[in-house]
This record gives structure tokens, C-alpha cells and sequence, in this order.
């Protein structure tokens, strides 16, 4: 009764809120004194939220007007992130069309753009699209998932960024812009309550130190149980426990020389989803011990957290030179430390859990020359230098019941190993205005990058496996020249458009992993992928930026395309293999855009047209068959959003608020093969098709003068039982994967 009752007050503020602000601004119009203080207070709060103002990014490394920038980009900032109770990254994927994260744990976390993906499930695996804070890369899967603390605005840039952002971006880049330390006081404190035991605890200063230094301090905590209950153990996944910390030093005495030191630390325990399982452990007959939805049945203690410990230090500085010139530097050091265990076999036996450790140490320095603004003619050159110290541990093992897949207890398959990283590379961007209306920008990147492995697998103690056994020493070194090209043409001050062409790398590797015997040594290293994208756009600000519209149109055709995939070797039994399939398209249509109602009204949204599929991949089917003509896993031919929201100042001392979004994503595969059914013992089950979903979120409250506020919120407000994903284990269990239930709860913030 109290959940729907709950339920209730979401969905009937967000329809009453509008007429009911306008009735108490009426009630407040009582004396001609009041109506003008009101309205000076309104005038005040517009001017402050600067609500028509330009967005401003760095997705070409210098500060600029998002609308100039020749590229398909999306920022999402603070107040919409806020207005949407975003609190992870996975949730701003939402809000961005033609953009998906999947994170149903840490190893397999996913980021997607326009169709193509990956997640690096193992050291020797890179991902295809980078996350970066502050333009620092965060590394492998294991760093997707963090918390959105303390930020500015999160930019996401489609198409590849090859010649300014390096490898493993050839499907494009998120990165997360963080708030600065400040000449002014200032601070906040956020708590959240909520169901499923959500509870969030937060807070942020930021002010001078001295004349010349300022500093901030920001931390969060956040915790929430599971809904899929483990009835062996009362065991609930997925659940969160992460605390989040940034510290930032900013000095500037008003010279030339600015300094900027960043240090943030992530530790997380938090327990992933493990799947609800369609099967027994192989495969072959329905699963009847936990057939009821959101209940598994698994070996009691056997779900483990995915532990993480992440943590960086930066330091940027710059120097203004005579010329105005900018020099700077960005000097990084990263760790990421990740562990997990789980139950492999799916079910109360204990016949087989795997144990993992990845550990990841990187280095990176960045030097950049940048050119003034202010003429026709503008570049930006760079050098950047990049290490990567990784090691690995994954296990598969026997349980107490091993000796019924031929396994002792404790022996199975082992293995673990090192592999180092090294990339240098020399980039630079120039752009010249041929004409007054007209621009055109060349931009290139040469890089070079070494990988070198020492790592064995020993598959000896578990022959029913057909594991390898064997070692891998060697290395390879990839180069690879990124060019870009771009012509823009300015119709009026406003608007623009833009044709693109650039590409984009992403280095080959080594499959470090459980690999299979059939394809050892041979099937272990794989080579490097490329990708030439063509992108043109429009981009415009219309009555005094009180709408913007952004339309792009793109066609991306990549070539020895990477696919980490489950295969098939009879009997139900899969292994992990990594290869080059022939070709791959993506292309469609994107657009963007807000419109200003009135100075209380805003509409935002977004639509994704995509088609993204294999052009040729011979031997990537069930059977060795050529899946040319099959979409790529999680690429949804169209995703839409729509937001509004609402902010009305009602008296001298409040203000109500609403915000609702509501984001559409329709159906995707999640294998290579396009399966949508699959023969189980004599039944045929739904598995490999997701069906489109839809989710509403929404958030109401009030705010004072003062600077605190109270709101109620809610995430899939409509309670939408959704799939993600569906997976299969190593014995061959088929597994699902389902979206959160709805989430609701209160907020209270307070400012100073």
C-alpha cells in the first residue's frame, strides 16, 4: 500500500504541478508591493540560471560554443543530472540517443555508441570507447561504472575521435567534466533516501585557500539492496556499496602560470547481477528449482562482490605564452584493482566457481601547444605518451561436487599472467577560415603501440573442458595515421553545417582468457581495427537561444572489426573467442533538441535512427556459417527521449520544481548469430531477441531562498518489467538479465 501510495504522489505532482504553481503565483499576486518583489526576484533568478545561455565544451581541446563544433556531441549538465537523480554513469545513456552502457557487473560493463561496443573483459582486450575525466582515459570495463561526483557537465562524442582522443575511441568518447575549485565559497550537502534500501549521503566545498590558491573537497556514498532474491542463502542481487572522494587544488595568482592538481579514489563492493537462469547448469531441460522471476537458486555463498578500487592523481598546468599561446601539460597516474568470484554452473550444486583478479597501473603525459582564437587561422598540436602495467588471475574450479565434471575440489583451470602497454603518439589540428562563412580544419594523429605478454594457461586438470595448456611470451606493435577532415559553413551567426570525414583505430591485442584448445596458440592474438566515418550535420540557435536543433547523418565502415564472443563447441558447452570478422557498417541519423517554452518551461529531447550491421564475417555463426547481413549485439535501430522541465517561482521565498524524461530504446540482439529462440530438450524458449522498452522517470519538490531543497523522485516511475540482456555460461546455462524495478524515494540538498 505504500509503494503505490508513493506511486501515486509521483505521478499526480507531475500532472498537478503546472496548474498548481500557476494558482499559488495568482494567490501571491495580492498587492501591487508583492507582484513586484515577486517579479524582481524572477528577474534575479533568470538571470542567474542564465537559462538561453551557450553550452560550452572541450571536445576538440579548447573551450568552445557546443553549436560550433563540427561533430556529433551531447552534453548533459549538472542541473539535468540532478533534475533525472542520475547518480552513475550508466544512467546518462538514457538520455543520449544512439548511446548504451550495459552494466550488469563490473567485468562485463559495456559502453556502445552508434551500435559498436565492447566491453575488455580481459587485460589483453581494450574497449572501443573511452571514458575520461577531465580528458584523463580511465582504462578497461572495470572503470566504467563511477559515480557522478561532483561534476560540471558530461560531454559524449559520437563517431570516432581518433586524431585527438588516440586509440580505442573509434566509436567515440565520454568525458566527464568536473567543477573547479572557485574564487568564492561555496558548498553543498545532498542526502537521499529510498526503496530498496537506497540510501546516498554527499557533499561538496569549494572556495579559496589563499589569494592565489583555491581547493574542494567532494565525497559520496551510496548503498542499495538487490530484487533478485538467492533462496539458498537469502543472497539478494545486484546491490550497491561504493564511497566516492575528489580533492582538487587550483592555483592562480592571475599570471600566465596556472596550476590544477586532481586526486579522486572510488571503492565499491558492490554485488552484481548474476542472472536469472532460464536452464539447468547445461543447458538442457528448463530450470525448475527457481522458475519465479527475479529468484535464483544458487550454491549458497558462491555470490560474491565485484570489489574495486580505483583511484587517480592529475596535474594540469598551463602557461599563457607572450603570444597568447597556450602551453600545457596533463600529467596522470591511475590504478584500478578488481576481484570477483561467482557461481559458474548456475545452481545450488557446487560444481564449478571462478575466481578473478585483473589489476591494472597506467601513466599518461600530454603536452599541447594551442593557438589563440581570435584569427582565421587556429591549430592545436600535441604529444602524448601512455603505459600500462596489467596482471591477471582468473581460476575455474572445482566445488564439493566437482568430481561430477571430472574436477578434485579446488584444481580446474588455471591461469594468469602480465601484459604491458606502451603508446606514443603526435597529433595536431589546424583550421582556417577560407572564406568569411567558411572553414576548413585538417587534423592528424600518428600513433605507435607496443604490447607485450607473459601469460599461461593450464587447462590440464579439466580435460572434459578442452581447455588449452600453453604459454604466451611475444609481442606486437601496431602504427596507425588518423586523419580528419572537415569543411564548415556558417549560413548565418547562429547556424551551421558541417561535413566530417575521420577515423579512428583500436589496437589489436590478445585474448587472455579462458581459451579454448581448438584455437590455441593461433587463436590468441588478433590485430588491430580501423574505421573511416563520413558525418554531415546542421547545428543552429534560434530566437535568441530559445531552441537549438542539432542533425547529424553518418556512415562508418570499420575493417577487421574485433568480436569477443561465446562460440559453440557442441555438447552446450561455449569458450571465449576473440577475432577479426571481415567488415561492418553503422550508419543513421541523429537529433537533438531544447526549446525554451517560457523562462519556466524547457522541452529537450533526442531521437537515434541506426542501422549497424556485419557486411562480412565468415565463420562468426553457430556452424562456422558467414553472418554477413546480422545486426551487431545491443545496436537498437532507433532510441528516442523526451524531458521537460519545470521551475516557477512562487512567492518571494519559494520555488516548485518538476522535471520528467521519458527514453524509448526498440529491439537488439545480443549475440552475433540474431537468435531470437532457442530448442530447450523439447521446448523452444525466448533467448537472444530483447523487446524495446520504454522508462519514465520523474522528480517533484519545492526549493527555498536560502538554498535548500526537498524533492520526491522516482526512476521507471511505471514500474516497466524489462530485459537487458541475455548471456550463457560456460557449461551452457541460458541466462536473462532484467532491468531494475521502479525506484523512489526523497531528497533534501542544501546550498551555501
Amino acid at each position: 500500500m505504500q509503494l503505490f501510495s508513493v506511486r501515486r504522489v509521483l505521478l499526480s505532482s507531475c500532472a498537478l504541478i503546472l496548474p498548481l504553481s500557476a494558482q499559488a503565483q495568482a494567490l501571491t499576486e495580492t498587492t501591487p508591493a508583492q507582484d513586484a518583489e515577486v517579479s524582481s526576484v524572477e528577474a534575479e533568478a533568470k538571470d542567474a540560471d542564465k537559462v538561453y545561455d551557450a553550452i560550452v565544451v572541450v571536445a576538440q581541446r579548447r573551450e568552445e560554443n557546443l553549436l560550433d563544433v563540427p561533430s556529433s556531441i551531447a552534453a548533459v549538465g549538472s542541473a539535468q543530472l540532478e533534475a533525472t537523480s542520475s547518480q552513475r554513469v550508466q544512467d546518462v545513456a538514457n538520455y543520449v540517443p544512439n548511446v548504451d552502457i550495459a552494466s550488469t557487473s563490473a567485468l562485463g560493463a559495456t559502453l556502445t555508441i552508434r551500435g559498436v561496443g565492447s566491453s575488455s573483459r580481459n587485460i589483453g582486450f581494450d574497449s572501443r570507447a573511452g571514458l575520461y575525466i577531465d580528458g584523463v582515459y580511465l582504462g578497461q570495463s572495470p572503470a566504467l561504472d563511477q559515480d557522478l561526483l561532483g561534476l560540471e557537465r558530461v560531454e559524449v562524442l559520437r563517431g570516432p575521435q581518433g586524431t585527438l582522443f588516440g586509440k580505442n575511441n573509434d566509436a567515440g568518447a565520454i568525458n566527464l567534466i568536473t567543477k573547479r575549485p572557485g574564487n568564492t565559497f561555496t558548498g553543498e550537502a545532498f542526502a537521499r533516501i529510498g526503496n530498496l534500501g537506497q540510501e546516498q549521503y554527499a557533499f561538496r566545498v569549494s572556495g579559496p585557500v589563499t589569494e592565489t590558491v583555491s581547493a574542494s573537497l567532494a565525497a559520496s556514498s551510496v548503498k542499495r539492496d538487490g530484487y533478485i532474491r538467492n533462496i539458498t542463502d537469502g543472497a539478494e542481487t545486484p546491490s550497491r556499496d561504493s564511497q566516492s572522494v575528489r580533492g582538487q587544488i587550483n592555483i592562480d595568482d592571475g599570471g600566465p602560470f596556472t596550476l590544477y592538481l586532481s586526486a579522486d579514489a572510488l571503492f565499491a563492493n558492490d554485488r552484481p547481477n548474476n542472472g536469472d537462469p532460464l536452464t539447468n547448469s547445461f543447458g538442457s531441460a528448463l530450470d525448475t528449482a527457481a522458475p519465479t522471476r527475479n529468484v535464483i537458486s544458487y550454491t549458497p555463498g558462491r555470490i560474491k562482490d565485484d570489489d574495486r578500487t580505483i583511484w587517480g592523481v592529475s596535474a594540469e598546468a598551463s602557461y599563457e605564452l607572450p603570444s597568447n599561446h597556450i602551453l600545457k601539460s596533463i600529467t596522470a597516474y591511475r590504478e584500478t584493482e578488481f576481484s570477483t568470484s561467482f557461481d559458474a554452473d548456475r545452481s545450488a550444486l557446487d560444481l564449478l566457481y571462478v575466481n578473478y583478479e585483473d589489476n591494472y597501473q597506467q601513466t599518461s603525459e600530454e603536452l599541447q601547444l594551442i593557438s589563440p582564437d581570435d584569427g582565421r587561422f587556429t591549430y592545436l598540436v600535441g604529444l602524448y605518451l601512455y603505459s600500462q602495467d596489467s596482471d591477471t588471475k582468473r581460476d575455474a574450479l572445482g566445488g564439493a561436487l566437482g568430481g561430477a565434471l571430472g574436477l578434485a575440489p579446488g584444481t580446474g583451470a588455471l591461469s594468469g599472467g602480465q601484459l604491458k602497454t606502451e603508446n606514443a603518439a603526435i597529433y595536431g589540428n589546424i583550421a582556417y577560415d577560407i572564406l568569411p562563412k567558411l572553414e576548413a580544419s585538417l587534423g592528424l594523429r600518428w600513433s605507435w603501440e607496443k604490447k607485450t605478454v607473459d601469460w599461461s594457461i593450464d587447462g590440464s586438470a579439466a580435460p572434459a573442458f578442452g581447455i588449452a595448456t600453453g604459454t604466451v611470451d611475444e609481442d606486437r606493435v601496431d602504427r596507425d595515421v588518423s586523419p580528419t577532415l572537415t569543411l564548415t559553413y556558417r549560413i548565418t551567426p547562429e547556424v551551421n553545417t558541417y561535413a566530417r570525414y575521420s577515423t579512428g583505430y583500436k589496437s589489436g591485442g590478445y585474448n587472455l582468457d579462458f581459451i579454448s584448445a581448438s584455437i590455441f596458440p593461433d587463436g590468441v592474438e588478433f590485430r588491430k581495427e580501423t574505421v573511416d566515418n563520413y558525418e554531415i550535420g546542421l547545428k543552429g540557435a534560434f530566437f535568441n537561444n530559445r531552441a537549438t536543433l542539432n542533425l547529424s547523418a553518418f556512415t562508418a565502415d570499420y575493417t577487421d572489426y574485433q568480436v569477443n564472443q561465446y562460440r559453440e563447441l557442441g555438447g552446450g558447452q561455449t569458450v571465449i573467442a576473440i577475432s577479426n570478422a571481415g567488415y561492418v557498417r553503422s550508419q543513421g541519423i541523429e537529433a537533438e533538441g531544447m526549446f525554451h517554452v517560457s523562462d519556466d518551461l524547457r522541452i529537450q529531447g533526442g531521437i537515434g535512427l541506426l542501422d549497424t550491421t556485419f557486411t562480412d564475417f565468415p565463420g562468426g555463426g553457430a556452424g562456422g556459417v558467414n553472418v554477413a547481413g546480422n545486426r551487431l549485439p545491443r545496436a537498437s535501430k532507433f532510441q528516442g527521449t523526451i524531458g521537460l522541465d519545470y521551475d516557477r517561482q512562487i512567492s518571494q521565498e519559494l520555488s516548485l520544481f518538476a522535471a520528467a524524461q521519458y527514453s524509448y530504446r526498440s529491439n537488439y540482439y545480443v549475440e552475433e548469430n540474431n537468435y531470437s529462440t532457442r530448442a530447450v530438450g523439447s521446448e523452444v524458449i525466448s533467448f537472444g531477441k530483447v523487446p524495446g522498452y520504454g522508462l519514465l522517470d520523474a522528480r517533484v519538490g519545492i526549493a527555498g531562498s536560502k538554498g535548500w531543497e526537498l524533492a520526491l523522485y522516482s526512476r521507471n516511475l511505471t514500474d516497466e518489467d524489462y530485459l537487458v540482456s541475455y548471456g550463457r555460461e560456460f557449461l551452457g546455462a541460458l541466462l536473462e538479465y532484467r532491468g531494475e524495478p521502479m525506484s523512489w524515494g526523497a531528497e533534501a540538498r542544501i546550498r551555501f
